[in-house]
């Protein structure tokens, strides 16, 4: 009996040993992983001009890293067991400061805004971004794709992408670095994108209702926009109007519109009813 008992305690005391030791173990990889991730964010930011004002958590529970807000601050939290892998896996530090990039990616880029959804394109232009900014870091491109090329998924899934097309995100973003830097670009030396069958010489602004665009229309009657890069997009074209209601008919988003005389825009909704959405007006010209 007294010697089950010597038994026994020794067994507790050992898994009671065995539990400090890896409890201890634990502690100071916390400590390791969290300094190296926050040390980590605040180098990619400063690669962006921001400061390191996001909050950096350890999360054990979640399988990899995720970006999230929560009481308007937003958070990345991570599982340092798998940051440990795929750095052990990959041979280079790079692997995990790809997955944070990615995450810093949807905050910056606004995906986490509004409550977040698995967007296959969400995740491009995060990974987009992370190869661009390793680059800027000094990443080469075998060590920018360490970590999609090890865990990405080969066929994707609903909330992300094929392993190819994430690849080919990175890949894109880092190639946008390289040409920035080999060739010396700056602002004063871009160019906006030449249409030749476009002509910006404008003679009125177009505004819808509700619609924070501003739209344009060119002394040749197209109807101009410029995207996000500033580049000219053609979306419709004035034709003169039938009859004496109006003056200019346009199709836009599959809808008819008119102008009437005095610049309103109107909708030409179905078995003949109006609406009002929009107006146009003349541009002013300028002094030289």
């Amino acid at each position: 009996m007294h010697k089950f008992s010597l038994l026994f305690l020794l067994f507790i005391g050992h898994i009671v040993l065995f539990a400090q030791t890896e409890e201890s173990s634990s502690t100071a990889s916390n400590y390791v992983s969290d300094r190296d991730a926050k040390y980590a964010v605040s180098q990619i930011l400063l690669y962006c001009g921001l400061e390191p004002n996001f909050t950096i958590v350890v999360d054990f529970k979640i399988p990899n890293a995720q970006a999230y807000i929560h009481r308007k601050k937003r958070y990345i939290r991570y599982n340092p067991n798998f940051m440990n892998r795929i750095v052990d896996s990959t041979y280079t530090d790079w692997a995990a400061w790809s997955v944070l990039a990615h995450e810093l990616g949807h905050h910056l880029l606004g995906h986490t805004i509004q409550k977040y959804k698995f967007s296959h394109e969400n995740e491009l232009a995060a990974d987009r971004f992370s190869g661009f900014i390793l680059k800027k870091m000094g990443a080469n491109l075998e060590e920018s794709i360490a970590c999609i090329q090890k865990e990405g998924n080969l066929h994707g899934s609903k909330s992300h992408p094929s392993l190819k097309q994430r690849k080919e995100a990175i890949v894109k973003g880092w190639e946008q670095a390289e040409y920035l830097e080999q060739n010396d670009v700056c602002v004063s030396s871009l160019n906006y994108l030449e249409n030749n069958y476009l002509n910006e010489n404008f003679t009125h602004t177009l505004k819808f209702n509700g619609d924070l665009n501003s739209y344009y229309i060119n002394e040749i009657h197209q109807i101009i926009w410029y995207d996000n890069y500033g580049n000219a997009v053609l979306l419709s074209s004035l034709s003169e109007h039938e009859g004496k209601s109006y003056e200019w008919d346009f199709m836009f988003e599959n809808s008819h519109y008119s102008i009437d005389a005095s610049g309103k825009v109107w909708l030409m909704a179905i078995h003949g009813a109006t609406i009002l959405v929009g107006k146009t007006a003349i541009i002013s010209a300028q002094d030289p």
